[in-house]
């Protein structure tokens, strides 16, 4: 995934040098030949996952702004792939916050402010589900021409915000938590050393 100057600019302010040096040792250019099977490779297939139902939620929510599908399309196409998908990030984030970050904050302290700053975005990517989980149960309403709500923009738009945050926390997450991994998988060991 390629990421313009900017967005890495503004991504780098996030994460300081003093968080990223596991990266420069197992950097993205590295990941490709990460082993199948790996934790690590798990972790980014899992990610893909994620990029590609937000993606597909953008698109059809973009057609719908451009006229393309009407709303009763927009709410029949969306719906599921919505309900699906914020039930994954639901667990992903669960799962992280339980069992993973707590794990790796042992594993390697320095890492605390990263690990920080993730937690944080889950705080904020929740506040977005939970208002696409509200959005999503007045699209499931019959359609009221009547109804100033429009309930489809609120959602176009609500997807578009949550869209741009979850790639942000995703490339984040990345950068700290794929490195750690290859460095506890790694024939070399320990991370820390």
């Amino acid at each position: 995934m390629t990421e313009s100057p900017a967005a890495t600019q503004v991504r780098e302010d996030r994460l300081t040098p003093d968080l990223l040096y596991l990266r420069e040792r197992w950097p993205r250019e590295a990941w490709a030949s990460l082993p199948s099977g790996s934790l690590a490779k798990t972790w980014l297939a899992m990610h893909d996952s994620l990029r590609e139902g937000q993606a597909m939620l953008e698109r059809l929510a973009t057609h719908w702004q451009l006229k393309m599908i009407d709303a009763e399309t927009f709410r029949a196409r969306a719906l599921p792939v919505l309900r699906q998908h914020l039930g994954h990030l639901h667990g992903h984030h669960r799962l992280e916050d339980t069992h993973y970050f707590p794990q790796f904050r042992r594993i390697e302290p320095r890492l605390e402010k990263g690990f920080d700053l993730l937690e944080r975005d889950h705080t904020e990517l929740n506040q977005a589900i939970h208002a696409m989980e509200d959005l999503s149960r007045q699209l499931a309403a019959p359609l009221d021409a009547s109804s100033a709500a429009q309930p489809e923009l609120q959602m176009a738009q609500a997807l578009h915000r949550a869209g741009t945050l979850l790639r942000r926390h995703l490339t984040d997450e990345e950068d700290l938590v794929i490195p750690l991994l290859a460095a506890a998988e790694s024939p070399q060991g320990n991370p820390t050393a």
